[in-house]
């Protein structure tokens, strides 16, 4: 049996839960299935199995991660606290170019 890894990624302004049978980090950007088509977004999280059927990412666009995990965490921080969507306080600490 293969081993799963279990993910957030952050879409536009929303998380989806997904799995992996790669290895995957905090900070690596992904192409996975969303409705019928394919989108693209960030790994903000590594997360515990979940109570329902998640869809395997099709691939790791970056393999080198964008951010760290400490870095995730102060988004996931400033979104609450200034009350604005975790993608806006992700544009913050991506590198830009």
């Amino acid at each position: 049996m293969r081993n799963l890894t279990y993910i957030e990624v952050l879409i536009n302004k929303r998380l989806f839960t997904y799995q992996s049978a790669e290895e995957v980090q905090v900070g690596q950007e992904v192409l996975v299935p969303l409705r019928q088509r394919r989108a693209s977004g960030y790994v903000v999280k590594i997360v515990p199995q979940p109570a329902f059927e998640t869809k395997a990412i099709v691939d790791v666009v970056r393999v080198a991660p964008q951010f760290t995990n400490d870095l995730a965490e102060l988004a996931e921080w400033i979104a609450e606290y200034y009350r604005c969507y975790r993608s806006k306080a992700l544009e913050l600490i991506l590198p830009k170019g």
